[in-house]
This record gives C-alpha cells, sequence and structure tokens, in this order.
C-alpha cells in the first residue's frame, strides 16, 4: 500500500491530466471444482468483499473522506481507478488463466490491469 501512495503521489507532481489506472480485483466469488468442471457461488460474504472494494475505489476517485479521511484531503491527484473483476474461482488454475488472458490477449485489452489485486490464495 505505501508503494501505491508513492506512486500517487508521485503521478500527482508529474502531471494535471487525468490519467485512468485499471485495477485487476481477483476475487473469491466461486469455488471451482476440476473434476467437474464447475463453479459454485461463494455467497454473500464473499460478494460483500467485492462490494467494498469498489466501493473504497468509488471513495479514493470522489476522494470521498467519510470512510478513510486521509481520501478527502487528496487535492490535484490526476490518478482515477477503474476497477474490474475477476473471479479467481478459489483456484490457482483459473486465477493463472485470467490474468495471463488480461495481460497477453488483444481481445481482453480492455480489461488489462495496470495493478493487480488478489487473489487471496
Amino acid at each position: 500500500m505505501n508503494n501505491l501512495i508513492l506512486l500517487v503521489l508521485h503521478l500527482s507532481l508529474a502531471t494535471s491530466t487525468t490519467i485512468n489506472v485499471t485495477v485487476g480485483l481477483f476475487l473469491r466469488l466461486s469455488t471451482y471444482d476440476p473434476a467437474t468442471n464447475t463453479r459454485l457461488r461463494k455467497g454473500a460474504a464473499w460478494e460483500t468483499e467485492a462490494a467494498i472494494a469498489f466501493l473504497a475505489i468509488r471513495h479514493f476517485n470522489e476522494r470521498d473522506g467519510s470512510v478513510v479521511p486521509a481520501l478527502g484531503r487528496i487535492s490535484n491527484c490526476p490518478v482515477h481507478f477503474i476497477p474490474h473483476v475477476f473471479d479467481s474461482q478459489s483456484h490457482p488454475q483459473p486465477t493463472l488463466d485470467a490474468y495471463l488472458r488480461s495481460r497477453f490477449d488483444d481481445a481482453w485489452l480492455p480489461y488489462r490491469p495496470d495493478i493487480a489485486i488478489g487473489a487471496s490464495r
């Protein structure tokens, strides 16, 4: 997190134009069963984790300090985060597949993350 803060500060000093930073959120929204090649929904607790991640990004983008007061004190920062969720399926292989597709498949160019957060396993 400290490196991200330093990046934001550096970028805010370097330019006055908006810098869109795509964030890949690799979250556990389902469970993958490789034996049957099926996915089962993880449930509300894991979906809440995704909602909190989106709220944090929204608060950063809007400089809303209602939860984290420091966000309300950011000024002249050109960074704007664009989130994209990738379901890790609670398994390393689908996570790696999604990451590699997002990084190297031109069809996934709009979802290519500049920053990857997760997966939790």
